[in-house]
Formats: C-alpha cells, structure tokens, sequence
C-alpha cells in the first residue's frame, strides 16, 4: 500500500440472543464498570448498557479493538477491510486556488499570494454573486 493509500474498516456484529431488550447486559459487565474512572462507571451505569453504534473505522487498531469489547460482550464480529481509497499524489491550496481564480498568478517569496485592488474587487465580485 502506498502513502496515498487509505482503507475503511467495517464492522459486521451478530448480537447475541436477547441482547436487544431493554434492561440485558453482558456477562462481565459489572467488572467492566469497575475497571472505568468513576465519573464514567456512574454515568454508564445509571444509562444502562447499549451497544456501541459506531461501526466504520479508519485504521485497523480501531477495528480490531472494537471488534475486541464487542466479543468480550458475547456478539459475533468480522473485520472487514474496503479495497484502498486512493487519494491524488499532490495536492496544494495553490492549485486548487490558481485553478478557481486565475488573476492569483503573482506570490511573494514564502508563496503567499499578492493582490492588486482589481484582484480584490474581482473577488469581491466573485463573493458577491455566490452570495457569500
């Protein structure tokens, strides 16, 4: 995979049977509580158990560490990874500016853009009539 490649990771659970009913928690959920700060076992315990609803993730540890508790709470789970999403080899503000706004041709040494006053009531114009 190369530095411009990226990959989703998509999470496919199987809740266990009864799990979906209010007030049913997982075997082992009280030492789960336990094992959290206090602010947070209160919060959690007074709300009840829920499942995590995020299922789509960035990178693998996110997946796999989900996939993790989700199996530790007795659901059935299988990290699925998408084909790479292949973004642009380059891409700069610039370019992209340049493109948009042609009169931005003059820069200064650091490569910030130099405006005259007709450049700025071009884009004033340009603002105007999209209404920004």
């Amino acid at each position: 995979m190369s530095a411009h490649d990226a990959r989703v990771f998509r999470l496919e659970i199987i809740y266990p049977e009864g799990s979906r009913e209010p007030g049913w928690r997982p075997y082992g959920w009280e030492s789960y509580l336990r094992s959290l700060p206090v602010l947070k076992r209160r919060r959690l315990r007074k709300a009840g158990f829920s499942w995590p609803r995020e299922r789509m993730f960035l990178s693998s540890s996110s997946a796999y560490g989900r996939a993790c508790l989700l199996q530790a709470f007795g659901a059935e789970v299988q990290v699925l990874r998408s084909d790479p999403v292949t973004w642009p080899a380059h891409w700069t503000w610039e370019d992209e500016a340049y493109r948009a706004a042609p009169w931005l041709a003059s820069y200064d040494a650091s490569g910030v853009a130099i405006f005259s006053d007709e450049d700025e009531t071009a884009m004033l114009e340009l603002a105007g009539e999209a209404g920004l």
